[in-house]
């Protein structure tokens, strides 16, 4: 493997590996220390070469390939198989090596479907990058044995029971919280029911975590008593790369792309600069999703005297977009969202739009949106929630004329802003770098204080 890939071997893991051998090599050294060699064995573990096929493909820049040779290596990994102390697993770069015993960890997500973002960002992604870095990550199996376990948006009656049983058992029970359910201004059954969960699940949890610092506090409020409260944020959606696509998307994602491609070039072609808007259509809990366009429609359509824009949507129901949108006095489109082709929609793009109507529960959200946009090469406009102040510096927030104008009419400060949120992004959001933070939260033992805890898991 060596003599094909050279310095893009996986197996060289730098500064892991200081020494490598030949089996020659290796035989000489220990003869010299009196020891014989009965017989070597080889690792038969097909992730060298796919993660050297990575690395290969990533440094030539064909990063379809290498994020497929990466999935491919995801997929041969086989939770929960140790040998004494140590996973066979390879070990990405910013996980680093693992030489000591660590915990058996098993994720609970509230559905095994990598489709739900919640349980891709929050549960999956995370549990396999550990698992990469050579931990007994899995999701939970009943009646296994496990140092830890996560509930991900898990809230019902059985995940009580299960917590109960399982911290009587000594494992560590901890929560993970991504949304806020004790804002209920609508009265609906269904979020108090979510609400009385997360407080349940609370008394039986070593821990719980938040997915931002606006809810920890929250959280802090109404679970008054309750366990120590770690803030954790989204990482970087970068699974939609390994989700199969259905046959209709197969078909429908690529054409949809390509409709959208010329009908941007045609804006473009028009002096319009395009934007976007990308997320889900709304919710019965607070006033969120789509409808929150409505907040910015005077100041798009006000430009068309001086800036034109073009607006493109990138959500889950088009039925919503021609009730909210369709009839805007600017060119609208819209593009349902699908895994296989969102990333490439909305690159096609120069500014995201992310207005929000400011409530208890939007307050509660956590930087996702802006972190996608800017990976995607998207200067952002946003309505400034607590989250989103973290690119305050990068990022347009709470100025939709002048903020907006200065983005449409400087091509150079859009760069530049993009510039540095991407490499905040990609020292503080990729996976690795929150999947670290987990990894750090579980080996801090389970006598873990708040204090502490909380340093463990900052970035």
């Amino acid at each position: 493997e060596f003599r094909v890939f050279g310095e893009d071997w996986y197996a060289l893991h730098l500064p892991a590996h200081l020494f490598h051998y030949t089996p020659r090599t290796l035989r000489a050294l220990l003869a010299a220390g009196g020891w014989t060699v009965q017989r070597l064995l080889w690792h038969d573990n097909p992730n060298n070469l796919l993660l050297s096929l990575d690395h290969r493909w990533r440094a030539r820049g064909h990063a379809v390939r290498a994020d497929l040779a990466r999935a491919m290596a995801a997929r041969a990994l086989r939770p929960g198989q140790v040998d004494g102390r140590h996973a066979h697993f390879g070990a990405p770069d910013r996980l680093g090596d693992t030489h000591v015993s660590t915990p058996v960890i098993g994720w609970i997500p509230r559905t095994p479907d990598p489709r739900v973002a919640s349980v891709r960002i929050r549960g999956l992604g995370p549990m396999r990058a550990l698992a990469r870095a050579g931990w007994a990550s899995e999701q939970w199996v009943p009646g296994r044995r496990y140092d830890a376990v996560v509930f991900v948006k898990r809230f019902d009656a059985e995940a009580v029971d299960i917590a109960a049983r399982m911290r009587t058992q000594g494992t560590r029970v901890i929560t993970d919280l991504c949304d806020n359910p004790f804002y209920n201004p609508n009265g609906l059954a269904s979020v108090a029911e979510m609400a009385d969960g997360v407080r349940r699940m609370a008394a039986h949890s070593d821990l719980l975590v938040t997915s931002s610092d606006a809810l920890a506090a929250v959280a802090r409020e109404e679970l008054a008593g309750g366990p120590p409260i770690v803030v954790i944020g989204d990482a970087l959606d970068e699974g939609l790369s390994e989700l199969r696509p259905s046959l209709g998307d197969r078909v429908a994602g690529p054409a949809a792309l390509r409709r959208l491609r010329r009908w941007v070039a045609a804006r473009r072609a028009e002096g319009r600069v395009p934007l976007v808007w990308f997320g889900i259509h709304g919710g019965p809990q607070a006033p969120h999703g789509m409808a929150d366009l409505e907040l910015i429609r005077p100041q798009l359509e006000a430009l068309e005297s001086s800036t034109p824009v073009s607006l493109t949507v990138v959500s889950n129901s088009a039925s919503r977009f021609r009730d909210i949108v369709a009839s805007w006095r600017l060119p609208v489109h819209y593009v349902e969202w699908r895994p296989s082709t969102f990333g490439d929609a909305l690159s096609v793009h120069d500014i995201a739009v992310l207005p929000v109507s400011r409530n208890p529960f939007t307050d509660c959200k956590s930087n996702n949106r802006v972190v996608t946009a800017l990976w995607a090469g998207l200067a952002v406009v946003a309505d400034g929630i607590p989250s989103y102040r973290d690119f305050a510096d990068c990022i347009v927030l709470d100025d939709w004329n002048a903020g907006l104008v200065r983005y449409l009419t400087s091509v150079t400060a859009r760069t530049s802003d993009v510039e540095t949120g991407r490499r905040r992004v990609a020292s503080d959001w990729r996976l690795d770098r929150i999947a670290g933070q987990w990894r750090s939260l579980l080996t801090a033992g389970e006598q873990t204080t708040a204090s502490h805890a909380a340093a463990s898991a900052t970035r």
